[in-house]
């Protein structure tokens, strides 16, 4: 009997670390570095929305600090559109962009941004990402 019950807590403990899913999507915990101008970025948020027809993989938000970024879940496999949003740091005095205050995210909203959409698929875990 306690056999069954190991072979159950198996079996539940693959289904949790795959991800399984009970529409048939593949999903990738997304990472990478993101520059602009040959730098990594300062700072940006990332929307990654899968787009492939009758993909149901939700939008994925996450931010890139000193180029670095990775989304908190899996991105649904297949088509994406990545909008970047790059803030214009060169004015804010934020001493640590990992550790926000809620000043820090008001002066964040009110910045200026440049605003990036890219079509890259995801087929993978790790991007080098390069904005023009």
């Amino acid at each position: 009997m306690k056999t069954w019950k190991y072979f159950g807590i198996l079996t539940g403990l693959v289904f949790f670390i795959t991800g399984c899913s009970s529409d048939g999507l593949s999903f990738y915990h997304v990472d990478g570095k993101i520059t602009f101008n040959g730098q990594p970025v300062t700072f940006a948020e990332i929307h990654i929305d899968p787009t492939g027809e009758g993909n149901s993989g939700r939008t994925v938000v996450c931010r890139a600090i000193d180029g670095v970024f990775k989304t908190p879940i899996g991105v649904a496999a297949g088509p994406a559109e990545w909008t970047v949003s790059v803030v214009d740091t060169s004015r804010l005095k934020i001493k640590d962009y990992g550790q926000l205050t809620d000043s820090d995210d008001s002066a964040l909203l009110s910045a200026p941004k440049q605003i990036f959409t890219l079509q890259i698929p995801i087929e993978k875990e790790h991007y080098e990402v390069t904005l023009p």
